[in-house]
Protein backbone atom coordinates (compact mmCIF):
# COMPACT_ATOMS: atom_id res chain seq x y z
CA UNK A 1 0.00 0.00 0.00
CA UNK A 2 2.66 2.46 0.82
CA UNK A 3 4.82 2.03 -2.61
CA UNK A 4 1.35 2.07 -4.59
CA UNK A 5 0.52 5.68 -2.88
CA UNK A 6 3.84 7.46 -3.35
CA UNK A 7 4.92 5.57 -6.85
CA UNK A 8 2.77 4.80 -10.20
CA UNK A 9 3.42 1.11 -9.45
CA UNK A 10 0.71 -1.63 -9.56
CA UNK A 11 -0.30 -4.11 -7.46
CA UNK A 12 -1.85 -7.54 -8.46
CA UNK A 13 -3.73 -8.25 -5.45
CA UNK A 14 -5.83 -11.42 -4.75
CA UNK A 15 -7.73 -9.64 -1.95
CA UNK A 16 -6.61 -8.65 1.98
CA UNK A 17 -3.72 -10.43 2.87
CA UNK A 18 -4.04 -12.70 -0.38
CA UNK A 19 -1.11 -12.70 -2.97
CA UNK A 20 0.21 -9.60 -3.74
CA UNK A 21 2.55 -9.43 -6.74
CA UNK A 22 4.12 -6.10 -8.40
CA UNK A 23 4.17 -4.88 -11.64
CA UNK A 24 6.78 -2.51 -12.78
CA UNK A 25 6.23 -0.98 -15.94
CA UNK A 26 4.83 -3.20 -17.93
CA UNK A 27 6.46 -6.09 -17.02
CA UNK A 28 5.25 -9.24 -15.01
CA UNK A 29 6.43 -9.96 -10.95
CA UNK A 30 9.44 -11.98 -11.65
CA UNK A 31 10.88 -9.36 -13.40
CA UNK A 32 11.75 -7.02 -10.29
CA UNK A 33 14.61 -7.33 -8.02
CA UNK A 34 13.20 -7.21 -4.61
CA UNK A 35 16.52 -6.80 -2.03
CA UNK A 36 16.40 -7.14 1.65
CA UNK A 37 19.55 -5.38 3.07
CA UNK A 38 21.23 -5.99 0.07
CA UNK A 39 20.03 -9.41 -0.43
CA UNK A 40 18.03 -10.36 -2.68
CA UNK A 41 15.10 -12.16 -1.62
CA UNK A 42 12.97 -13.42 -4.21
CA UNK A 43 12.57 -17.09 -4.19
CA UNK A 44 14.41 -19.04 -6.81
CA UNK A 45 11.58 -21.10 -7.37
CA UNK A 46 8.96 -18.97 -8.93
CA UNK A 47 11.67 -15.71 -9.27
CA UNK A 48 9.39 -13.14 -7.10
CA UNK A 49 8.20 -11.99 -3.92
CA UNK A 50 4.34 -11.91 -2.21
CA UNK A 51 4.35 -8.65 -0.89
CA UNK A 52 1.69 -9.32 1.41
CA UNK A 53 4.03 -10.95 3.59
CA UNK A 54 6.14 -8.02 3.99
CA UNK A 55 4.69 -6.06 7.05
CA UNK A 56 5.91 -2.20 7.04
CA UNK A 57 7.07 -1.99 10.21
CA UNK A 58 10.24 -4.73 9.75
CA UNK A 59 12.09 -1.86 8.20
CA UNK A 60 13.53 1.53 8.35
CA UNK A 61 13.51 2.79 4.94
CA UNK A 62 11.72 1.16 1.71
CA UNK A 63 13.65 2.38 -1.66
CA UNK A 64 12.07 2.30 -5.09
CA UNK A 65 14.53 1.97 -8.24
CA UNK A 66 13.14 2.66 -11.40
CA UNK A 67 14.49 0.77 -14.51
CA UNK A 68 16.55 -1.70 -15.38
CA UNK A 69 19.13 -2.93 -12.74
CA UNK A 70 20.55 -6.18 -13.61
CA UNK A 71 23.86 -4.42 -13.77
CA UNK A 72 23.29 -3.39 -10.33
CA UNK A 73 21.19 -6.41 -8.72
CA UNK A 74 21.50 -9.15 -11.24
CA UNK A 75 18.70 -11.43 -12.60
CA UNK A 76 15.14 -10.14 -12.20
CA UNK A 77 15.80 -6.53 -11.87
CA UNK A 78 14.34 -5.87 -16.03
CA UNK A 79 11.68 -3.86 -14.49
CA UNK A 80 13.10 -2.22 -11.56
CA UNK A 81 14.34 -3.25 -7.71
CA UNK A 82 12.51 -2.69 -4.09
CA UNK A 83 15.04 -2.09 -1.43
CA UNK A 84 14.13 -3.05 2.24
CA UNK A 85 16.51 -1.87 4.67
CA UNK A 86 17.32 -1.40 7.98
CA UNK A 87 19.61 0.40 10.11
CA UNK A 88 20.54 1.52 13.62
CA UNK A 89 20.37 5.24 14.82
CA UNK A 90 23.01 5.53 17.00
CA UNK A 91 21.20 8.95 18.29
CA UNK A 92 18.58 7.08 19.95
CA UNK A 93 18.70 5.91 23.67
CA UNK A 94 17.25 2.56 24.63
CA UNK A 95 13.01 2.90 24.24
CA UNK A 96 10.15 0.63 23.48
CA UNK A 97 6.78 1.12 21.58
CA UNK A 98 4.06 -1.46 21.61
CA UNK A 99 0.64 -1.07 19.52
CA UNK A 100 -2.63 -2.86 19.38
CA UNK A 101 -4.95 -1.96 16.15
CA UNK A 102 -8.29 -3.61 15.45
CA UNK A 103 -11.15 -3.44 12.74
CA UNK A 104 -14.07 -5.40 11.45
CA UNK A 105 -14.18 -8.81 10.70
CA UNK A 106 -12.21 -9.46 13.50
CA UNK A 107 -9.05 -7.91 12.40
CA UNK A 108 -6.45 -7.22 14.72
CA UNK A 109 -2.67 -6.39 14.74
CA UNK A 110 -0.44 -6.32 17.54
CA UNK A 111 3.48 -4.99 16.96
CA UNK A 112 6.13 -4.26 20.10
CA UNK A 113 9.15 -2.68 18.60
CA UNK A 114 12.17 -2.35 21.39
CA UNK A 115 15.65 -0.48 20.45
CA UNK A 116 18.39 1.78 21.52
CA UNK A 117 22.01 1.72 22.47
CA UNK A 118 23.38 -0.71 25.08
CA UNK A 119 26.40 1.07 26.00
CA UNK A 120 28.30 2.84 23.42
CA UNK A 121 29.66 0.26 21.35
CA UNK A 122 26.34 -1.73 21.01
CA UNK A 123 22.54 -1.09 19.18
CA UNK A 124 19.67 -3.45 19.30
CA UNK A 125 16.56 -3.49 17.48
CA UNK A 126 14.09 -6.26 18.31
CA UNK A 127 10.41 -6.57 16.65
CA UNK A 128 7.57 -8.61 17.03
CA UNK A 129 4.24 -8.44 15.07
CA UNK A 130 1.18 -10.65 14.64
CA UNK A 131 -1.72 -10.18 12.42
CA UNK A 132 -5.30 -11.80 12.13
CA UNK A 133 -8.28 -11.47 10.27
CA UNK A 134 -11.39 -13.35 9.51
CA UNK A 135 -12.25 -11.30 6.07
CA UNK A 136 -15.83 -12.86 6.49
CA UNK A 137 -17.32 -9.86 4.84
CA UNK A 138 -20.25 -9.87 3.23
CA UNK A 139 -20.76 -8.90 -0.53
CA UNK A 140 -23.61 -9.57 -3.94
CA UNK A 141 -22.96 -12.29 -5.57
CA UNK A 142 -23.72 -11.09 -8.96
CA UNK A 143 -22.80 -14.54 -10.27
CA UNK A 144 -26.19 -16.19 -9.23
CA UNK A 145 -30.07 -15.40 -9.65
CA UNK A 146 -31.46 -12.69 -8.31
CA UNK A 147 -28.04 -11.75 -6.71
CA UNK A 148 -28.03 -13.07 -3.48
CA UNK A 149 -26.19 -11.23 -0.60
CA UNK A 150 -23.78 -13.73 0.88
CA UNK A 151 -20.39 -14.07 3.65
CA UNK A 152 -17.33 -14.43 1.97
CA UNK A 153 -15.92 -17.52 3.10
CA UNK A 154 -12.80 -19.37 3.31
CA UNK A 155 -10.45 -15.70 3.18
CA UNK A 156 -8.93 -15.91 6.85
CA UNK A 157 -5.40 -14.78 7.52
CA UNK A 158 -3.22 -15.64 10.20
CA UNK A 159 0.87 -14.46 10.58
CA UNK A 160 3.44 -13.30 12.74
CA UNK A 161 6.67 -12.52 12.43
CA UNK A 162 10.12 -11.55 14.58
CA UNK A 163 12.68 -9.75 13.55
CA UNK A 164 16.35 -9.18 15.70
CA UNK A 165 19.15 -6.66 14.57
CA UNK A 166 22.49 -6.05 16.03
CA UNK A 167 24.87 -3.74 15.78
CA UNK A 168 28.27 -3.83 17.02
CA UNK A 169 31.02 -1.10 16.42
CA UNK A 170 34.27 -3.43 16.78
CA UNK A 171 36.48 -0.53 16.53
CA UNK A 172 36.20 3.50 15.26
CA UNK A 173 36.39 2.22 11.71
CA UNK A 174 34.44 -0.79 11.64
CA UNK A 175 31.21 -2.11 12.46
CA UNK A 176 29.32 -5.89 12.71
CA UNK A 177 25.51 -5.94 11.97
CA UNK A 178 23.88 -9.25 12.17
CA UNK A 179 20.55 -9.52 11.03
CA UNK A 180 17.35 -12.23 11.87
CA UNK A 181 13.94 -12.40 10.28
CA UNK A 182 11.36 -15.16 10.52
CA UNK A 183 7.67 -15.12 9.01
CA UNK A 184 5.22 -17.36 9.46
CA UNK A 185 1.90 -17.27 7.84
CA UNK A 186 -1.22 -19.52 7.81
CA UNK A 187 -4.17 -18.28 5.20
CA UNK A 188 -7.12 -19.69 3.45
CA UNK A 189 -7.09 -18.90 -0.09
CA UNK A 190 -10.04 -16.30 -0.80
CA UNK A 191 -12.26 -17.80 -3.85
CA UNK A 192 -13.89 -16.24 -6.56
CA UNK A 193 -17.71 -15.85 -6.42
CA UNK A 194 -17.93 -18.21 -9.14
CA UNK A 195 -16.01 -20.95 -7.27
CA UNK A 196 -17.04 -20.29 -3.13
CA UNK A 197 -16.56 -23.77 -2.16
CA UNK A 198 -13.17 -23.96 -2.79
CA UNK A 199 -11.52 -24.56 0.96
CA UNK A 200 -7.67 -24.09 -0.46
CA UNK A 201 -4.98 -23.25 2.42
CA UNK A 202 -1.61 -22.02 2.02
CA UNK A 203 1.28 -22.07 4.79
CA UNK A 204 4.35 -19.75 4.41
CA UNK A 205 7.38 -20.05 6.28
CA UNK A 206 10.76 -17.84 6.01
CA UNK A 207 13.98 -17.13 7.83
CA UNK A 208 16.59 -14.78 6.51
CA UNK A 209 19.63 -14.42 8.01
CA UNK A 210 22.69 -11.96 7.45
CA UNK A 211 25.77 -11.23 9.09
CA UNK A 212 27.75 -7.83 7.50
CA UNK A 213 31.01 -6.91 8.29
CA UNK A 214 32.26 -3.44 7.13
CA UNK A 215 35.50 -1.40 7.65
CA UNK A 216 37.13 1.61 6.44
CA UNK A 217 40.93 1.66 5.49
CA UNK A 218 42.85 3.95 4.51
CA UNK A 219 42.51 2.61 0.74
CA UNK A 220 38.89 2.23 0.74
CA UNK A 221 34.98 0.60 2.01
CA UNK A 222 35.66 -3.07 2.13
CA UNK A 223 32.36 -5.45 3.38
CA UNK A 224 32.04 -8.64 3.79
CA UNK A 225 28.71 -10.41 4.22
CA UNK A 226 27.08 -13.70 4.35
CA UNK A 227 23.62 -14.73 4.43
CA UNK A 228 21.21 -17.88 4.74
CA UNK A 229 17.60 -17.77 3.33
CA UNK A 230 15.22 -20.53 3.68
CA UNK A 231 11.60 -20.32 2.25
CA UNK A 232 8.73 -23.06 2.86
CA UNK A 233 5.34 -23.55 1.51
CA UNK A 234 2.58 -25.82 1.76
CA UNK A 235 -0.17 -25.63 -0.53
CA UNK A 236 -3.60 -27.67 0.50
CA UNK A 237 -1.71 -29.81 3.24
CA UNK A 238 -0.71 -31.59 0.02
CA UNK A 239 2.09 -29.77 -2.56
CA UNK A 240 5.48 -28.30 -1.12
CA UNK A 241 8.65 -26.46 -2.01
CA UNK A 242 11.53 -25.46 0.48
CA UNK A 243 14.36 -23.90 -0.79
CA UNK A 244 17.57 -22.91 1.01
CA UNK A 245 20.11 -20.25 -0.36
CA UNK A 246 23.66 -19.94 1.14
CA UNK A 247 24.96 -16.57 -0.58
CA UNK A 248 28.55 -15.07 0.30
CA UNK A 249 28.77 -11.68 -0.98
CA UNK A 250 32.86 -9.36 -1.10
CA UNK A 251 32.05 -5.57 -1.78
CA UNK A 252 34.78 -2.71 -2.26
CA UNK A 253 34.01 1.03 -2.55
CA UNK A 254 36.44 4.00 -2.80
CA UNK A 255 36.40 7.86 -3.99
CA UNK A 256 39.49 9.59 -5.76
CA UNK A 257 38.97 12.90 -6.45
CA UNK A 258 35.61 13.07 -8.35
CA UNK A 259 35.28 9.50 -9.10
CA UNK A 260 33.19 6.90 -7.19
CA UNK A 261 34.04 2.85 -7.46
CA UNK A 262 32.44 0.00 -6.66
CA UNK A 263 33.59 -3.33 -7.33
CA UNK A 264 32.70 -6.54 -6.10
CA UNK A 265 31.14 -10.74 -6.15
CA UNK A 266 28.42 -12.77 -5.29
CA UNK A 267 28.10 -16.38 -4.85
CA UNK A 268 24.51 -18.38 -4.33
CA UNK A 269 23.88 -22.03 -3.65
CA UNK A 270 20.69 -22.75 -4.21
CA UNK A 271 19.21 -25.99 -3.05
CA UNK A 272 15.56 -26.66 -3.63
CA UNK A 273 13.26 -29.95 -2.86
CA UNK A 274 9.31 -30.28 -3.85
CA UNK A 275 7.42 -32.84 -4.62
CA UNK A 276 6.55 -31.71 -7.77
CA UNK A 277 10.21 -31.98 -9.05
CA UNK A 278 11.37 -35.04 -10.03
CA UNK A 279 14.57 -35.28 -7.51
CA UNK A 280 16.29 -32.37 -4.78
CA UNK A 281 17.87 -29.84 -7.49
CA UNK A 282 21.01 -27.56 -6.66
CA UNK A 283 22.29 -24.88 -8.41
CA UNK A 284 25.40 -21.98 -8.26
CA UNK A 285 25.26 -18.66 -9.15
CA UNK A 286 28.23 -16.41 -9.41
CA UNK A 287 28.03 -12.71 -10.22
CA UNK A 288 31.23 -10.05 -10.73
CA UNK A 289 30.18 -6.45 -10.64
CA UNK A 290 31.36 -2.73 -10.80
CA UNK A 291 30.71 0.51 -11.31
CA UNK A 292 32.09 3.72 -11.22
CA UNK A 293 30.57 7.29 -11.14
CA UNK A 294 32.09 11.12 -11.96
CA UNK A 295 31.41 14.16 -11.16
CA UNK A 296 34.21 16.22 -12.18
CA UNK A 297 32.13 18.47 -14.05
CA UNK A 298 29.93 21.09 -13.01
CA UNK A 299 26.22 20.01 -14.15
CA UNK A 300 26.94 16.88 -15.23
CA UNK A 301 27.47 13.02 -13.60
CA UNK A 302 27.96 10.27 -15.49
CA UNK A 303 27.73 6.41 -14.44
CA UNK A 304 28.71 3.25 -15.79
CA UNK A 305 27.79 -0.67 -14.26
CA UNK A 306 28.35 -3.83 -15.35
CA UNK A 307 28.15 -7.03 -13.98
CA UNK A 308 28.98 -10.38 -15.34
CA UNK A 309 26.56 -13.70 -13.71
CA UNK A 310 27.87 -17.18 -14.02
CA UNK A 311 25.13 -20.25 -14.27
CA UNK A 312 25.90 -23.88 -15.12
CA UNK A 313 24.08 -24.17 -18.86
CA UNK A 314 22.91 -20.82 -19.25
CA UNK A 315 25.02 -18.13 -21.41
CA UNK A 316 24.13 -14.93 -19.33
CA UNK A 317 24.82 -11.92 -21.11
CA UNK A 318 27.51 -9.11 -20.40
CA UNK A 319 24.96 -6.61 -18.28
CA UNK A 320 25.89 -2.96 -18.73
CA UNK A 321 24.22 0.51 -18.01
CA UNK A 322 25.44 3.73 -18.62
CA UNK A 323 23.49 6.75 -17.06
CA UNK A 324 24.18 10.41 -17.08
CA UNK A 325 22.54 12.96 -15.19
CA UNK A 326 22.29 17.17 -15.87
CA UNK A 327 21.18 19.78 -13.63
CA UNK A 328 19.38 22.40 -14.95
CA UNK A 329 18.82 24.72 -11.87
CA UNK A 330 20.04 24.21 -8.24
CA UNK A 331 19.71 26.51 -6.04
CA UNK A 332 19.14 26.83 -1.97
CA UNK A 333 15.52 25.87 -2.67
CA UNK A 334 14.46 24.37 -5.99
CA UNK A 335 16.54 21.30 -7.83
CA UNK A 336 15.58 20.75 -11.43
CA UNK A 337 17.86 18.01 -13.14
CA UNK A 338 17.37 14.96 -16.07
CA UNK A 339 18.26 12.07 -16.18
CA UNK A 340 18.66 9.38 -18.50
CA UNK A 341 19.96 5.56 -18.89
CA UNK A 342 20.84 2.77 -21.60
CA UNK A 343 21.12 -0.75 -20.46
CA UNK A 344 21.31 -4.56 -21.35
CA UNK A 345 19.55 -7.04 -18.69
CA UNK A 346 18.40 -10.39 -18.58
CA UNK A 347 16.28 -13.10 -16.42
CA UNK A 348 17.29 -16.29 -16.00
CA UNK A 349 14.74 -19.03 -16.07
CA UNK A 350 13.10 -19.97 -12.71
CA UNK A 351 13.25 -23.43 -11.30
CA UNK A 352 9.66 -24.31 -11.35
CA UNK A 353 10.49 -22.72 -15.55
CA UNK A 354 12.90 -26.05 -15.77
CA UNK A 355 11.95 -28.36 -13.49
CA UNK A 356 8.35 -28.40 -12.55
CA UNK A 357 6.20 -31.78 -13.05
CA UNK A 358 4.29 -31.35 -15.37
CA UNK A 359 5.49 -28.92 -17.56
CA UNK A 360 9.08 -27.76 -16.89
CA UNK A 361 11.34 -27.05 -19.49
CA UNK A 362 15.14 -27.70 -19.35
CA UNK A 363 15.46 -26.11 -22.52
CA UNK A 364 14.69 -22.70 -22.10
CA UNK A 365 16.29 -19.81 -22.75
CA UNK A 366 17.07 -16.88 -20.68
CA UNK A 367 15.67 -13.36 -21.40
CA UNK A 368 17.62 -10.68 -22.57
CA UNK A 369 16.29 -6.91 -22.78
CA UNK A 370 17.42 -3.47 -24.09
CA UNK A 371 15.99 -0.80 -21.90
CA UNK A 372 16.06 2.96 -22.55
CA UNK A 373 14.70 5.27 -19.75
CA UNK A 374 14.73 9.10 -19.56
CA UNK A 375 12.87 11.44 -16.71
CA UNK A 376 13.00 14.74 -15.81
CA UNK A 377 12.75 15.66 -12.10
CA UNK A 378 11.89 18.83 -10.09
CA UNK A 379 11.95 19.49 -6.17
CA UNK A 380 10.85 22.37 -4.47
CA UNK A 381 11.77 22.98 -0.39
CA UNK A 382 10.68 25.54 1.54
CA UNK A 383 7.56 25.79 4.11
CA UNK A 384 5.98 23.72 1.03
CA UNK A 385 7.54 21.09 -0.08
CA UNK A 386 6.85 20.12 -3.75
CA UNK A 387 8.46 17.27 -5.90
CA UNK A 388 7.35 16.00 -9.39
CA UNK A 389 8.49 13.24 -11.81
CA UNK A 390 8.18 12.84 -15.62
CA UNK A 391 9.17 9.32 -16.82
CA UNK A 392 9.67 7.32 -20.49
CA UNK A 393 10.61 3.94 -20.99
CA UNK A 394 11.10 1.61 -24.03
CA UNK A 395 12.29 -2.10 -23.36
CA UNK A 396 12.46 -4.67 -26.13
CA UNK A 397 12.62 -8.45 -24.71
CA UNK A 398 13.50 -11.79 -26.37
CA UNK A 399 12.80 -14.66 -24.98
CA UNK A 400 10.14 -13.66 -22.76
CA UNK A 401 8.95 -16.74 -20.79
CA UNK A 402 5.42 -17.26 -19.97
CA UNK A 403 3.19 -19.79 -19.07
CA UNK A 404 0.42 -20.81 -21.41
CA UNK A 405 -1.88 -23.67 -21.83
CA UNK A 406 -1.07 -27.10 -23.53
CA UNK A 407 -2.86 -29.89 -24.39
CA UNK A 408 -3.07 -31.42 -20.73
CA UNK A 409 -1.32 -28.50 -18.85
CA UNK A 410 0.36 -25.32 -18.61
CA UNK A 411 4.02 -24.91 -20.16
CA UNK A 412 6.28 -22.55 -20.35
CA UNK A 413 7.64 -21.38 -23.59
CA UNK A 414 10.13 -18.64 -25.14
CA UNK A 415 8.07 -15.72 -26.82
CA UNK A 416 10.39 -14.36 -29.22
CA UNK A 417 10.15 -10.95 -28.27
CA UNK A 418 8.15 -8.14 -26.55
CA UNK A 419 8.04 -4.46 -27.00
CA UNK A 420 6.83 -2.87 -23.46
CA UNK A 421 6.83 1.01 -23.43
CA UNK A 422 4.82 3.66 -21.96
CA UNK A 423 5.23 6.72 -19.04
CA UNK A 424 4.63 7.57 -15.50
CA UNK A 425 4.10 10.72 -14.05
CA UNK A 426 4.22 11.31 -10.33
CA UNK A 427 4.17 14.30 -7.89
CA UNK A 428 3.62 15.46 -4.23
CA UNK A 429 3.71 18.25 -1.81
CA UNK A 430 3.82 18.81 1.70
CA UNK A 431 2.66 21.86 3.94
CA UNK A 432 2.08 22.37 7.75
CA UNK A 433 -1.69 22.76 8.66
CA UNK A 434 -0.63 24.16 12.72
CA UNK A 435 0.76 20.93 14.27
CA UNK A 436 -0.26 18.21 11.68
CA UNK A 437 1.53 17.70 8.07
CA UNK A 438 -1.05 17.21 4.93
CA UNK A 439 0.23 15.52 2.20
CA UNK A 440 -1.01 14.73 -1.05
CA UNK A 441 -0.20 13.00 -4.57
CA UNK A 442 -0.98 12.31 -7.37
CA UNK A 443 0.60 9.38 -9.28
CA UNK A 444 -0.23 7.91 -13.22
CA UNK A 445 1.09 5.20 -14.85
CA UNK A 446 0.35 4.13 -18.17
CA UNK A 447 2.19 0.95 -19.91
CA UNK A 448 1.66 -1.13 -22.78
CA UNK A 449 3.45 -4.44 -23.34
CA UNK A 450 3.02 -5.89 -27.40
CA UNK A 451 3.69 -9.66 -28.15
CA UNK A 452 6.20 -8.38 -31.50
CA UNK A 453 7.03 -12.03 -32.32
CA UNK A 454 6.47 -15.64 -31.62
CA UNK A 455 7.30 -19.03 -31.57
CA UNK A 456 4.08 -20.18 -33.06
CA UNK A 457 3.53 -17.61 -36.84
CA UNK A 458 -0.32 -18.02 -36.41
CA UNK A 459 -0.10 -16.81 -32.74
CA UNK A 460 -3.10 -14.33 -32.36
CA UNK A 461 -1.14 -12.25 -29.17
CA UNK A 462 1.50 -11.36 -32.23
CA UNK A 463 0.96 -7.30 -31.86
CA UNK A 464 -1.45 -7.81 -29.32
CA UNK A 465 -1.01 -6.89 -24.92
CA UNK A 466 0.55 -9.32 -23.51
CA UNK A 467 -1.64 -11.82 -21.74
CA UNK A 468 -2.36 -10.80 -17.77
Amino acid sequence: DIISFKNPIYFKSYGNGMLSSISFRGTGASHTAVLWNGININQPTIGQSDFSLFPVLAFNKVKVVYGSSSSKFGSDAIGGGILLESSADWNKTFSGSIGQYFGSFNNFLSILNIKGKVGKKVYLDSKFYRHQNNNDFEYVNITKAGQPLEKQQNASIFQYGILQDVYINTSPRSQLAVKGWFNFSDREVQPTMVNEDADDTQKDKSLRLVADYGIQSGIGYFELKGSYLWDYMLYNNASEIATSQYIGQLNYENNINDWEFRFGSNFNHIVAESNNYNEQTTENRTDIYGGIVNNSLNRWQFSLNVRQTFVKGYDAPLSPSAGIRYSLLSNGRSLLFLKGQAAINYRVPTLNDRYWVPGGRIDLKPEKSRNLDASMTYEYKSHIQFDAQLSTYYYNVDNWILWIPGPSYWIPENVRKVEAYGFDISSSVEFPIGSYLSQLNLNYGYSKSIVRESTNEDDVGINNQLPY
